[in-house]
């Protein structure tokens, strides 16, 4: 059978849940699809679970990193293999709805990118998300209204029009090819946010369906709740390279002000991370949060006008951070841990 669907999933020591994932593959109702495993050298024996069943399915394909290279490196090295005319991508540790290829397949007709909807799955429970743009067909003014609040918005997370994430949606193969050049190996967040801006920059139709395609699943080792050192290192790197690409692409000025507006939201995840997270005592945490405060982009940045789209919390941290109170950082943000903690 033709393949028409390639599926690309990276996976890094997540033993526990690929048994769950491959299954939601192999339980597809639309069985033209191709499954390309990338192992980012795991070692938690989990390779074998694929290893085991690419053996018997030709259409799963296992492929062994030497290293490890990070999620967004072991994506392209997936997609070298490619053999379908359309790509979706999927996380070890994430699963497919059991009609999710059937339903995109539909939604992808005459269209360049189709996006679906997600579940969180917590433990065993799974909860359904709402879209934040309401399903249907968009191209021309509407779909530039779309692209406009990708990044972030004058509303916050609230606002945005998408996701911004590579996992719920299927897109034309030339789309993830032309734009694989703005991925950057070096970001271990948002690098997925990157290569779905650049994509739909280049879409000229888009189809939002109702149907719910993908489980998200979090735990302790989501990047969104584990400390990784560097996150306010990433951020500048995210930054800039969404620079690039909305120069290059030739955006609008109002997709500009949104990557000003995620750089100033990712600081506040970096303080808040840096103090919360990392176990530092205050000497150490200060000479983080100092570096931040003096670097170019955040002093260029850290506007009234630009504070006033970051929501409440986000506002008092990076003020506080302008000021120089960075001992007040410290205690109020370990204060608010142990009251969250004991409540």
């Amino acid at each position: 059978m033709e393949s028409l669907i390639s599926i690309i999933i990276p996976f890094y020591n997540d033993r526990d849940y690929l048994g769950e994932c491959i299954k939601s593959i192999l339980n597809q109702t639309f069985e033209a699809w191709q499954a390309i495993f990338v192992d980012d050298a795991s070692n938690d024996g989990g390779t074998a679970i694929i290893e085991k069943i690419a053996r018997k399915d030709c259409r799963v394909l296992l492929i062994r990193n030497k290293v490890n290279c990070g999620v967004a490196q072991s994506r392209e090295i997936g997609l070298s293999y490619v053999e379908s005319p359309y790509i979706m991508f999927l996380d070890g540790d994430d699963m497919l709805t059991m009609n999710a290829l059937s339903a995109l397949w539909q939604g992808i007709k005459n269209v360049d990118v189709c996006i679906g909807q997600h579940y969180i799955l917590k433990g065993e429970n799974a909860i359904k998300t709402k879209s934040r743009t309401i399903p249907g067909l968009y191209s021309e003014l509407m779909l530039n209204e779309i692209k406009e609040k990708m990044i972030y918005s004058a509303q916050g997370y609230s606002g945005m029009s998408v996701n911004g994430v590579v996992w719920q949606a299927l897109f034309k193969k030339n789309l993830i090819y032309d734009n694989l050049h703005y991925t950057d190996p070096s970001l271990w967040f948002s690098e997925d946010h990157l290569l779905f801006t650049a994509a739909m920059m280049d879409a000229r139709t888009l189809r939002i369906i109702n149907d719910y395609v993908y489980y998200y699943r979090k735990h302790d080792r989501n990047v969104t709740v584990c400390y990784k050192p560097y996150y306010f290192e990433n951020a500048v790197r995210l930054y800039r390279d969404f620079s690039y690409l909305l120069k290059d692409k030739g955006s609008s000025e109002m997709m500009k002000k949104t990557n000003d507006w995620f750089f100033l939201k990712n600081v506040e995840h970096s303080i808040k991370r840096e103090v919360i997270q990392s176990g530092k005592n205050y000497a150490s945490c200060k000479l983080e949060l100092e570096k931040m405060r003096h670097h170019p982009l955040v002093e260029r940045l850290l506007t009234d006008d630009n504070l006033s789209v970051i929501d409440h919390s986000g506002r008092k941290y990076l003020k506080l951070l302008q000021r120089g109170w960075l001992r007040w950082i410290y205690i109020n943000l370990k204060w608010k841990t142990f009251k969250e903690k004991y409540k």
